[in-house]
């Protein structure tokens, strides 16, 4: 016994002899993956071994973790991947390109996504306008069609085959956990199945929500667990994915990365809905911007190509317009970000004995969106539209944009019912994306929610439905439909 915990004890001594060999090499050292950790020296990235062999030099712009074998690099803008051996093996050339899963990349190129194998082989076509990840053989996608009044994306499940496996397309689909899905028809009914031997079995509602509260439960604990097991004070928990783990503390949030034990103390007036592709939204000081897992501020042009800019503030649940605007995305010119504030105080704790296995729901990535062609009918998004749609009462306002958004927050402020929540047994912060369009004529249309509860969703519908018609929104002098995204937060307790 004695021997055993002598080994073990050197050798934990041996892995932070390392550690720190490698800080003073290098500016910073992230966890290991598949025995890899990517290093940072002079603004650029590589990767080192365990055994302190660099095996990609620090010559990229960023690096994201090993998957299979593989990982993405990023530079000037294009996305590659290298191998364990730190080869080129598809040389830096996509518009945005995905970890490898079940032998599957997705990648980005010429305004479609695609799926590719290692050998930078096309395995599914690029026609997709979007597109998730892999997941147990399973992947969620969507194209545009044609309809009449004009183009509606429309969502399906494929197989590693390309084969569909839903029966009909829907306006979304989600892959909320597990191999639980939740989809909204175009009546706006919520449809809910699950995965089996990788065929679609239909469940209830009240079977979707045991599912999910038991997700949920099991998460939070989990991540209650190793904040308590690091001895870190928490009020609650926000969220869990990436192992990271996102708290709240006296209204301010920090977060806790589960596999260095790096600690970013609470000091957030804001954070996004989870860390997504190492990355968190964040604001400080009346500034929003993304850091890292370590809390280093982050250029958000650098990570993500991002074109359709409603998704990206929905998926993430806060302002990132304060940042980088819509309009300098589909001009295709980065907007100077206002100066970050320095990177926040780093604890680093000692290693500790919890070995929770973490479930990460897939995360969504935006898509390039093509130059607004009025005579095609195509929608824009509220952020970018030339002269946006106008409440009621906004009409001589000075910013019409503003007045308008305010004007709308206004009314689900006063109209939505909170109460619900906690009627049905809900507590702490809940969190309702809304989406909507608002067509030709001004009215609301193609309503959208996603919330932790079904009878969140039907209230924000309702709410939605019950807004005042508006005087069109207009591009190039013609009327367009404007896409409206809107997060409902608020806090039961």
């Amino acid at each position: 016994m004695k021997i055993k915990l002598l080994i073990t004890i050197s050798f934990l001594l041996l892995i932070f002899s390392v550690r720190a060999q490698h800080q003073q090499k290098y500016d910073f050292i992230d966890s290991f993956t598949e025995g890899f950790a990517p290093i940072k020296q002079n603004e650029k990235w590589g990767f080192i071994s365990q055994s302190e062999k660099l095996i990609v030099k620090p010559t990229y712009d960023y690096v994201f973790p090993f998957s299979e074998g593989m990982a993405v690099v990023v530079e000037n803008g294009k996305w590659g991947y290298v191998n364990t051996k730190g080869k080129v093996v598809i040389t830096p050339q996509y518009r945005f390109a995905s970890h490898f899963s079940n032998g599957l990349a997705r990648v980005f190129k010429d305004g479609k996504y695609g799926f590719i194998d290692k050998k930078n082989e096309t395995k599914i076509s690029f026609e997709y306008e979007d597109a998730e990840d892999f997941k147990n053989g399973l992947a969620v996608v969507a194209q545009d069609k044609e309809k009449e009044y004009g183009v509606e994306r429309e969502y399906s499940l494929i197989n590693e085959n390309q084969n569909e496996l839903t029966k009909k397309n829907y306006s979304w689909i989600s892959n909320t956990f597990n191999n639980v899905y939740k989809s909204m028809d175009w009546d706006d009914t919520l449809v809910f199945f699950k995965i089996k031997d990788k065929m679609i079995e239909n469940i209830s509602s009240t079977e979707f929500d045991d599912l999910r509260r038991n997700f949920l439960s099991h998460k939070d604990a989990a991540a209650r667990k190793i904040l308590k097991a690091n001895n870190i004070e928490f009020d609650g928990i926000w969220s869990f994915s990436e192992n990271m783990v996102v708290f709240n503390l006296n209204n301010l949030y920090g977060f806790f990365n589960e596999n260095n034990k790096k600690l970013v103390k609470p000091q957030y007036a804001r954070v996004g809905e989870k860390f997504k592709d190492g990355l968190l939204a964040v604001k400080l000081n009346n500034s929003y911007f993304f850091v890292d897992k370590i809390g280093n501020p982050v250029s958000i042009n650098l990570i993500n190509p991002v074109e359709k800019a409603e998704e990206y503030e929905a998926s993430y649940g806060i302002d990132t317009y304060s940042l980088v605007t819509a309009r300098d995305y589909f001009n295709k010119v980065v907007a100077p970000a206002p100066p970050p504030p320095p990177a926040p105080e780093i604890i680093e704790l000692v290693e500790d004995d919890v070995e929770i296995e973490e479930e990460v729901i897939a995360s969504k990535d935006t898509y390039e969106r093509v130059t607004v062609n009025p005579e095609l009918g195509m929608d824009v998004p509220f952020t970018a539209v030339d002269q946006v749609p106008i409440m009621p009462g906004c009409e001589d306002a000075a910013n019409q944009k503003k007045c308008t958004s305010i004007k709308i927050n206004e009314f689900f402020e006063e109209n939505y019912n909170k109460s619900l929540a906690s009627n049905i047994g809900l507590s702490g912060i809940q969190r309702v994306y809304l989406r909507f369009k608002i067509n030709t004529t001004g009215d609301v249309v193609y309503i959208q929610a996603r919330a932790p509860h079904p009878k969140l969703e039907e209230e924000a519908l309702r709410v939605a439905r019950e807004l005042p018609t508006m005087i069109a929104g207009e591009e190039k002098g013609k009327k367009v439909g404007v896409l409206y995204s809107l997060p409902i937060i608020f806090d039961v307790e």
